[in-house]
């Protein structure tokens, strides 16, 4: 019994994680397609005070901050790009969504 309680908290955990980057994400992806300055301080605040009560807060900003490094690589490649550094097959996308199947109840 214990360990069908371990696996689905587990789960659980693991669904908030992906949830957490989603939202950021999201977040993040709206302020882009808005061509406004993407706020990373603004955007982690936000995610922070929703999720902090499950992830506690070291874990969110962890998530958080895994995506703003996401983000960033996405800016510094998409400025290569401009300048011509990258081959032109080359075609830098912001971050995905994250899937969350992996959690889903299986029948």
């Amino acid at each position: 019994m214990q360990g069908k309680d371990t696996k689905a908290k587990l789960k659980a955990l693991g669904k908030a994680f992906v949830d957490c980057w989603n939202e950021v994400n999201k977040l993040r992806l709206e302020q882009y397609k808005k061509h406004e300055p993407v706020d990373f301080n603004k955007t982690e605040k936000v995610v922070y005070e929703k999720h902090k009560a499950v992830l506690h807060g070291a874990n969110v900003q962890q998530v958080t901050r895994k995506n703003m490094g996401a983000w960033k690589s996405f800016f510094e490649l998409s400025k290569k790009k401009k300048i011509g550094e990258l081959p032109k097959w080359m075609k830098p996308k912001p971050p995905h969504k994250k899937r969350d199947d992996f959690f889903a109840d299986k029948k």
